[in-house]
C-alpha cells in the first residue's frame, strides 16, 4: 500500500415538482434536500423538475441501500420509465417525465431522489513563452522532475505492474504516446453509452463498448493520460507521463458534457464509469482511480452518489484522485468532490512556485488540497 500512496502523489501531477405539490414534504436541516415520503430528494431535481412541462422527458438517479433488483428495475418500469440499473452501486439512471420520475417516491426501497447534473472536464487556456519552452522542458512539459519522478524511475519505478483508471472525456489511442497495449499503456478503452440509452432506449445496446481504438472527442481526456503514462513516443522521447511503466484504461464518463444540454448532465455516465472500474479492478489490477474534472466550487455532500461511489472505490482498495478545481484563486473555492475526506485533492501548481490563480483554495485551519502539482501550461 505505501508504494502505491507513494506512486500516488507522483501520478496526482496530471492531474417532481407538480405531483410533489401533494405528498408529504417536510424540508430538512441540509437545504440541498428535501424529505419527501421518508425520501431524500436533491432539490435541483425539484428545480429541473418545476421548470419542465409534462411531456419534457428528464433524466435523474434513483437511490436505493442496496444494488437495485430485478423487481426494483421492473417497478422503476412500471410507472413508465426507463431504468438502467448500476451493478455494485445503490443507484438506477432514468428517463422520463416529471410525473414518472416523482412517482418513485412511492415504490419500495427508494430511499433518495438525484438530478442528473453537469460537471465540468478541468482545463485553462494559456499561451506559453517559447523562450522558457526552450530552455525549461519541464515548465511546459509534464512535470516530472517538478514531482522528483525521474529520481523514483532512477530507482527502477516506473509504476510497473499498477493500472490507473481515469475517468474523462476518454482517451484517443491513435496517439502514438498513448496506443493500446502492446505498443502503449492503454489496456483497455471504454465508451460508456448510459447517456445514449436513456436518451434512445430502443437501441439493443450494452452500457459499454469496450476495447475502442478512440473515445475521446474532446481531448482533455487524452491530454491527461498523456500526463499520467505517455510513453512519449510521440515527441520521440521528450515528453514524457509521469508513470510510463503504469498501464492505462479511459472511461468517457465526461464525454457527455457534449450532449449535456439535452441529458442535464453526466452523472448517469460518471457513475457507470466508478461501477465499471468496481466490477474490473481486479481483472485489471487497477490502483488508482483519477479524475480532473469536477461540479464547481460546493460543500462536501455525503449523501452524493458520486460520493458513496468513491467511498466504494475507496473501499476496494483503490487511491482515489480528484483535482482541486479551477475556481480560485479566492479561499474555499474546492469542489465538492476534491472536499471529500476519502481522496486526494490536487491544487494546480505553476513552474515558477506556488499556486497557479486559477485553482481552487482550500481555507486555513480547514479543508484544503492535499498536495499540489504541475498543473499549468502542461503539454
Amino acid at each position: 500500500m505505501k508504494r502505491v500512496l507513494v506512486f500516488s502523489v507522483v501520478l496526482a501531477s496530471v492531474i417532481l415538482f407538480a405531483s410533489i405539490t401533494t405528498l408529504n414534504v417536510v424540508l430538512g436541516d441540509d437545504a440541498r434536500y428535501t424529505t419527501v415520503k421518508g425520501v431524500l430528494v436533491d432539490n435541483r431535481w425539484l428545480m429541473s423538475a418545476g421548470a419542465a412541462s409534462a411531456d419534457d422527458r428528464l433524466y435523474a438517479v434513483v437511490g436505493y441501500d442496496h444494488p437495485p433488483t430485478a423487481a426494483d428495475v421492473s417497478a422503476l418500469s412500471a410507472v413508465g420509465l426507463t431504468a438502467i440499473p448500476y451493478a455494485n452501486l445503490p443507484y438506477a439512471a432514468v428517463g422520463g417525465t416529471r410525473d414518472q420520475i416523482s412517482a418513485v417516491v412511492n415504490l419500495a426501497g427508494v430511499q433518495s431522489l438525484h438530478a442528473n447534473r453537469v460537471f465540468q472536464a478541468l482545463s485553462h487556456d494559456a499561451n506559453p513563452d517559447p523562450s522558457v519552452l526552450f530552455r525549461d522542458t519541464n515548465a511546459y512539459g509534464t512535470g516530472v522532475s517538478s514531482v522528483l519522478a525521474d529520481r523514483a524511475w532512477a530507482l527502477g519505478d516506473t509504476g510497473q505492474g499498477i493500472t490507473v483508471a481515469e475517468i474523462d472525456t476518454g482517451i484517443d489511442a491513435s496517439n502514438p504516446s498513448v496506443a493500446p497495449s502492446p505498443l502503449g499503456p492503454v489496456i483497455n478503452n471504454v465508451q460508456v453509452l448510459s447517456d445514449e440509452l436513456l436518451l434512445y432506449p430502443q437501441h439493443d445496446a450494452n452500457v459499454y463498448l469496450e476495447d475502442q481504438v478512440s473515445t475521446d472527442n474532446f481531448g482533455h481526456g487524452t491530454h491527461v493520460a498523456g500526463s499520467v503514462v505517455g510513453s512519449g513516443l510521440a515527441s520521440g522521447g521528450f515528453y514524457v507521463g509521469v508513470a510510463p511503466g503504469a498501464h492505462i484504461i479511459g472511461l468517457d464518463g465526461l464525454q457527455c458534457t457534449l450532449i449535456s444540454d439535452v441529458l442535464g448532465g453526466c452523472l448517469v455516465t460518471i457513475l457507470s464509469s466508478f461501477d465499471w472500474v468496481l466490477s474490473n479492478h481486479d481483472q485489471y489490477n487497477i490502483r488508482v482511480e483519477t479524475n480532473s474534472w469536477g461540479g464547481g466550487a460546493a460543500p462536501f455532500d455525503p449523501n452524493d452518489p458520486i460520493s458513496i461511489a468513491v467511498h466504494q472505490v475507496v473501499q476496494a482498495g483503490i487511491v482515489v484522485l480528484f483535482a482541486a478545481g479551477n475556481s480560485g484563486p479566492a479561499a474555499d473555492t474546492m469542489s465538492a468532490e476534491s472536499r471529500n475526506p476519502e481522496v486526494i485533492a490536487v491544487a494546480a501548481g505553476q513552474p515558477s512556485g506556488g499556486l497557479v490563480e486559477f485553482s481552487s483554495r482550500g481555507i486555513s485551519g480547514g479543508v484544503s488540497p492535499t498536495i499540489a502539482a504541475p498543473g499549468h501550461l502542461i503539454i
